[in-house]
């Protein structure tokens, strides 16, 4: 086995590490020394992959929880069932996400997040107006609204709020075409 593979085995290690820590209850904080003694591994390895804890919960977010959200959907409404109901499967993993990560708390990071999976779904040539992406920031105040008071919105309300909003952003492109 090459460095490369070893490296990567140790980094989805350590991803799996920060998933069963942050899915087994809410925490108040994990630091990167809490992740060293978790996982087993050296300072050194912790600081290889990821500079801050952010950075680890950053890569989780985009390259685990991310993928298994969008994995299956063929359109914006798939995308939010399959959103809402991955969040709500792993209801601590995803509030401690949120809790303690700095970039899940920036409105453009999650505006850029719905931007892309309406154009991936919904807008072929990929070019939302300005207009269509304040309108999808609304998304982004319910979904961090629905955070913000622990998920406590029913599934069935959250879709279709959600729903709702996205076909206000594709009324507006179809009245501006």
């Amino acid at each position: 086995m090459n460095i490369k593979n070893n490296e990567n085995l140790t980094l989805q290690y350590l991803i799996d590490i920060l998933e069963a820590e942050l899915s087994s209850k809410i925490i108040p904080k994990f630091t990167m020394t809490q992740l060293m003694k978790t996982s087993g591994k050296s300072r050194s390895t912790i600081y290889y992959h990821f500079a801050f804890i952010d950075d680890a919960y950053k890569y989780y977010f985009e390259k685990r929880l991310l993928k298994e959200i969008a994995s299956g959907c063929h359109c914006y409404n798939d995308v939010v069932v399959s959103f809402v109901d991955t969040i709500i499967a792993n209801k601590n993993l995803c509030l401690n996400l949120y809790n303690l990560s700095d970039f899940l708390h920036h409105p453009d990071y999650l505006l850029d997040l719905f931007t892309r999976a309406f154009n991936d779904h919904e807008i072929p040539e990929h070019k939302l107006s300005l207009s269509q992406k304040h309108l999808l920031s609304g998304i982004v105040f319910l979904v961090k609204r629905w955070f913000d008071q622990g998920l406590k919105t029913k599934r069935e309300e959250m879709i279709t709020q959600l729903i709702e909003h996205g076909d206000l952003v594709k009324t507006y492109k179809k009245a501006k075409v």
